[in-house]
């Protein structure tokens, strides 16, 4: 495995390893939580979510190929993603607008890169 491998491998871990502690330690699912911890466990949900689409969008411009990439599925994830975006606007949900303004950023410029290197 690469080192890069590695590192993110790790990161997804402790960062698993942290919401089960969370979790243990907010006596949840068995007592209640405030809202202030649902806020937290948001945040950090658009904080992966939201950059989720990262690593592609690097390989992307690294090696200026978007080949493996279906022009329809991106098409539709952009749609899906603004539309998240809209919704979380219009409930005033800061996770879900982060979650998903970083996500179709990202998104969207994979799909004008598989335009562009058709």
């Amino acid at each position: 495995m690469r080192r890069r491998s590695k590192i993110i491998v790790g990161i997804f871990a402790a960062v698993l390893i942290a919401l089960v502690g969370f979790f243990v330690w907010a006596k949840t699912p068995l007592g209640p939580m405030s809202e202030d911890y649902i806020t937290i466990i948001g945040l950090a949900a658009a904080a992966l979510g939201g950059f989720s689409l990262f690593p592609q969008l690097l390989k992307v411009l690294k090696t200026k190929s978007t080949k493996d990439l279906s022009l329809g599925m991106i098409m539709l994830f952009c749609n899906s993603i603004f539309l998240w975006l809209v919704y979380g606007i219009l409930m005033k949900n800061l996770p879900i607008i982060i979650a998903n303004f970083f996500g179709f950023l990202e998104a969207l410029i994979i799909l004008l890169f598989k335009i562009k290197y058709k």
